[in-house]
């Protein structure tokens, strides 16, 4: 999204959530900025859903600390700012599409990857891992974007309509991700993986490694104000 509204980059900051309550109320407090440069690309932004917080898994060792993560050949998406992170903290990323991941975990080409937990239960990955590390490292947020010409077509009334609709809409879908999470949370245990709470003094090194260098990039593109304002509501 960051490609149609570069504002979306404040998401890419790593470590940035303690709880998915903290993320929403900061996301919905933000959706004006996340999307203001939309509707110059012909796009309107309705509502930010989510899929969880991201976690690591792994096939060899657990990832308990920082040190765990050096070297480790790890997929992520294919965004510049979660490779520049996964790097500082000493990682290996390598991002590839993702019909391309369970058969890189089969053969060993990669070593592990991060997604929410229940990605790993519906993808049958934990037939490839055997270890997932709790690391909520990014809040995966997911913008509910439409046609800004359709949009614009609406009636206020219409628009009404549609915008209550969504609010219900998104209230539903946080409750069904929220649910789907503890679910797999509760069947890793029976499918043979061992979940693992990464400590806090960990998490601290993880976030000061991986912040520092995404921050910088995120400023250049956004201007100091628009970044200290973010990190400043969301430490709150």
């Amino acid at each position: 999204m960051s490609a149609f509204s570069k504002p979306f980059m404040l998401l890419d900051i790593p470590f940035l959530f303690e709880n998915a309550e903290a993320a929403r109320k900061a996301i919905d407090g933000a959706q004006e900025v996340l999307f203001s440069k939309l509707d110059e690309n012909g796009l309107h932004g309705l509502a930010i859903w989510e899929q969880g917080f991201r976690e690591v898994s792994s096939a060899k060792k657990p990832i308990k600390t920082m040190d765990d993560l050096q070297g480790m050949k790890l997929r992520t998406m294919e965004a510049p700012l979660h490779v520049e992170a996964w790097k500082a903290m000493g990682a290996n990323p390598t991002p590839m599409s993702w019909g391309q991941v369970y058969p890189s975990l089969q053969t060993g080409v990669i070593d592990g990857q991060e997604n929410p937990l229940y990605v790993v239960t519906q993808e049958k990955l934990y037939e490839v891992q055997k270890y997932v590390a709790l690391t909520n490292h990014i809040y995966d947020a997911m913008p509910v974007v439409a046609s800004g010409s359709w949009w614009n077509g609406l009636s206020a009334e219409d628009k009404k309509i549609i915008n209550d609709a969504m609010d219900e809409a998104t209230t539903l879908e946080r409750k069904l991700v929220g649910e789907e999470v503890e679910k797999a949370r509760a069947e890793l245990g029976t499918l043979g993986v061992t979940v693992v709470s990464v400590p806090d003094s960990e998490i601290a090194k993880m976030r000061a490694a991986a912040q520092a260098p995404v921050i910088a990039t995120v400023k250049k593109e956004l201007g100091d104000s628009l970044v200290d304002s973010w990190l400043q509501s969301v430490s709150k």
